[in-house]
């Protein structure tokens, strides 16, 4: 499996987007049009992803009822989202104010991947995160960035 993930919305105006590995969907993330929440299906396994306020900074992956992933994000125009996987601290941070790339970096504060549109005018985007890091981390990372992404489009 490749460390190159490709966001292709199934049309202009669906809630499902699939996450694509070698032109292979690996996971499918179905969003709620008002809020940033929804469900994620990896592998199989159903994901809800939580962010139950409008303006909330809490956002959480839940398997089953329990929390799998979670973060609060820290900052108002450039937020942050730092969190926790088995011991290791993660934080997904926009590249700059200008940039919507965003950045996932380890604790060591080195850029491991990134997360960015493939243009100005469209809802894809394309994933550069390292294989080693599990599945339901990688998917997690990018609803946070497509949320920070539709936050960002609310503002302007």
């Amino acid at each position: 499996m490749s460390n190159i993930l490709h966001l292709r919305p199934r049309g202009w105006f669906s809630r499902l987007t699939d996450v694509l590995a070698a032109e292979r969907v690996i996971a499918t993330l179905e969003l709620s049009f008002f809020k940033d929440q929804g469900r994620a299906e990896i592998d199989g396994v159903s994901y809800e992803l939580e962010h139950p306020q409008l303006f909330g900074r809490d956002y959480t992956m839940r398997r089953a009822g329990k929390t799998v992933l979670a973060t609060r994000a820290s900052g108002l125009f450039r937020p942050d989202y730092p969190f926790e996987h088995q011991g290791r601290r993660y934080v997904l941070a926009r590249q700059s104010f200008w940039s919507h790339r965003l950045v996932l970096r380890d604790e060591r504060n080195a850029e491991i991947g990134s997360i960015a549109p493939d243009g100005l005018l469209t809802r894809r985007a394309t994933a550069e995160l390292p294989e080693e890091l599990p599945l339901p981390l990688r998917v997690f990372a990018i609803w946070l960035a497509l949320a920070a992404w539709r936050q960002r489009r609310r503002r302007s």
